[in-house]
């Protein structure tokens, strides 16, 4: 279905638990006989939200997952 389909992109909108990482994995290893991309919603620090009350988890994973705006 997915190649008859001319998938090129799936994009995971997955809550940032226990579950949702297992369903992640799971589904990147199940897809990746199929050429195609795979991506995840960004996950980190929501908008509008001062610094300091962001935690620790979030605040390494925000760092970890950061989006480069120039690169040189």
């Amino acid at each position: 279905m997915i190649e008859e389909n001319e998938v090129e992109e799936v994009i995971l909108a997955l809550s940032p638990t226990l579950s949702g990482n297992a369903t992640a994995e799971f589904l990147k290893e199940f897809l990746s006989p199929f050429k195609l991309k795979l991506s995840r919603l960004a996950l980190g620090i929501p908008y509008g939200l001062e610094i300091q009350f962001v935690d620790p988890l979030t605040l390494r994973k925000s760092l970890t997952d950061r989006e480069v705006l120039k690169n040189g």
